[in-house]
């Protein structure tokens, strides 16, 4: 705890010199005539209602303004200039007769509301110039983390791939070989001929599309669709629900992304109970929207490493930097996962929608 708040005093240091050199400028300015302690609390009450209108529009209305909430934010700011002209106000006009401490020039009550409202302004430029200049710093290091971040993913790619290059079969042979074991085995065992062929077509998803290509979001269902069902012709008391919404044909995804968080679900999570079925719903809108939510069970010598998603994290990130939202909560009893992927699909053009369920 103590060490929390010496790190807590440490990052704002800045912050608490500045407003207590702020408050020396105040005391020494005090036009006041009375007890010296009754203006020293007028000045903390003074530096009290400022550091509450500063912090409020450079942290609460700014966000909103960032975010293009223009008119919650245009209220914030008008709610602390109340706040604080109303705040000074009554210092002035009440608090200060009933302290005792008067001013050496005694002003009207419409000069102390011109005079309240002269600071508001110069405090909320200052602040509003001060903010702007702290994001534009955050934006210029989190640009060069982003880039940093890319890089280091780009060349993992380019390392992967050339293990794969190092490593590959001869692709064309292999799914040659496949078709003849599909026909020979189909005309004996048609269930042992499907199996075949959903490998088959799983396979070749695996191999052949690469990361960096762009397809449609019809072939990554239809791959999350035969993986499903190879693990289910392995384990036929799978319980899986997977729901689709939407038309998938017009909108195109970077391959392999949505796989990792199926299979964590399959690998991890219970996937025997009728009542806990695994859950994945995939819709298409004006946005990609996949989730996945399955219970968690306690596998003996099976425990994730979180690899493969860290991996998934950082291709989002490169592909679609901040056009994506992907939120995991994990709890004792329940993993889940929720992703959306924005793109510009034009909406007068959308077909209309449909929902399909894949039950396994």
């Amino acid at each position: 705890m103590i060490k929390r708040i010496f790190t807590w005093l440490s990052e704002y240091k800045l912050h608490f010199l500045f407003w207590f050199v702020f408050l020396l400028f105040l005391m020494s300015a005090d036009p006041l005539e009375g007890s010296l302690a009754r203006r020293i609390l007028v000045d903390l009450l003074c530096l009290m209602g400022l550091i509450i209108m500063v912090y409020a529009q450079t942290h609460v209305a700014w966000r909103y303004f960032k975010s293009k909430k223009y008119g919650i934010a245009v209220i914030t700011y008008l709610a602390t200039a109340m706040f604080y002209i109303g705040y000074q106000f009554a210092i002035w006009i009440y608090l200060l007769p009933q302290l005792e401490l008067v001013a050496p020039v005694q002003d009207t009550p419409y000069i102390t509301f011109l005079n309240v409202t002269t600071q508001f302004i110069i405090f909320s430029l200052t602040g509003m110039v001060y903010t702007a200049h702290v994001n534009n710093q955050w934006r210029i290091k989190r640009n060069k983390q982003l880039e940093a971040e890319n890089l280091r993913f780009k060349m993992q790619e380019l390392e992967n791939r050339q293990l794969f290059l190092d490593h590959q079969l001869d692709i064309h042979t292999t799914f040659n070989f496949f078709n003849f074991l599909y026909n020979k085995v189909y005309e004996k065992v048609p269930e042992a001929g499907d199996a075949i062929g959903l490998y088959t077509d799983y396979l070749r998803y695996s191999l052949v599309i690469k990361h960096d290509q762009t397809i449609s979001l019809a072939d990554e269902a239809d791959n999350l669709k035969n993986y499903i069902s190879i693990i289910r012709l392995l384990d036929k008391k799978l319980v899986i629900r997977f729901t689709q919404e939407g038309d998938f044909s017009t909108i195109s995804i970077k391959p392999h992304l949505l796989f990792p968080f199926v299979e964590n679900a399959i690998k991890h999570g219970e996937i025997h109970d009728p009542r806990n079925p695994i859950l994945i719903v995939l819709k298409a809108s004006d946005r990609i929207e996949f989730s996945v939510s399955n219970k968690v069970v306690n596998k003996q010598g099976k425990k994730s490493t979180g690899i493969g998603l860290e991996n998934v994290k950082g291709r989002l990130q490169n592909y679609y930097n901040s056009q994506f939202a992907l939120t995991i909560e994990e709890s004792t009893e329940r993993f889940d996962v929720r992703l959306s992927i924005y793109h510009d699909k034009d909406r007068s053009h959308r077909r209309s929608r449909r929902r399909t369920e894949f039950v396994s």
